[in-house]
């Protein structure tokens, strides 16, 4: 039968497309929402309390051989860390640190005989660490050893030094020191961390560090915070 004449056959109306994204978004949400709730449970649960960040500063005595001891005066420096607990008692550790040695012109003239003039550079070390710490699960004082493996730059170790060689008509200049590199590391470290309620942990740790291409060592010594 056909529709009297002079009207129309409407189809039936459409959802508006600003309707559709709305409800669009809206099924995200809902089917979102379990998702975002296992994972902040996930994070507050197990992620953050394995996660710790921190942050050292201290001394640092070069070593010798080859006179990085004897030209350079003890070190100032400072680093952070990142930590990852793997057991209750194994972290896994990612340093970096920097050092910096003053050029020590007395040290050269007392170990060299008829120096008459010594011109340098400070040093400095700038060290990428990563790390395995053993440390005690309880007490509010809890010791820790770790092993490190990394790579240290070398910059700056470097010094002329003239002198006047026994029936020598004039002085003699000679280099002293090493060149700019980069050098693998590994190295120890055993240390404490006091743990102190609702506040940052304070943390202490004596390292030694070689230089596998050196070859030459540095024994920094640090305190600092750590969180959590």
């Amino acid at each position: 039968m056909r529709p009297p004449s002079g009207s129309r056959h409407r189809p039936a109306a459409c959802p508006a497309p600003g309707t559709t994204g709305l409800l669009a978004l809206w099924l995200i949400v809902v089917l979102a929402a379990p998702a975002r709730a296992g994972v902040a449970t996930w994070l507050r649960e197990s992620a953050l309390p394995r996660l710790g960040v921190g942050v050292e500063a201290g001394a640092a005595v070069p070593t010798d051989p080859f006179d990085f001891g004897t030209g350079w005066d003890d070190g100032r420096g400072c680093g952070a860390f990142v930590r990852c607990a793997l057991t209750p008692t194994v972290d896994a550790l990612l340093r970096v640190e920097r050092d910096r040695f003053a050029l020590d012109e007395g040290g050269i003239r007392e170990a060299w005989a008829s120096v008459t003039d010594v011109t340098g550079t400070d040093a400095r070390l700038d060290a990428l660490l990563l790390g395995l710490r053993v440390h005690q699960a309880r007490g509010a004082l809890r010791g820790h050893a770790a092993l490190y493996a990394g790579v240290v730059r070398r910059t700056g170790r470097r010094a002329d030094v003239t002198f006047w060689p026994p029936y020598y008509t004039v002085p003699y200049t000679v280099p002293f020191g090493e060149p700019d590199d980069t050098n693998r590391a590994f190295g120890f470290g055993v240390g404490a961390t006091w743990v102190i309620p609702r506040l940052p942990d304070l943390t202490a740790e004596a390292r030694v560090i070689w230089l596998a291409e050196g070859p030459e060592a540095t024994i920094p010594l640090r305190v600092g915070v750590t969180l959590p």
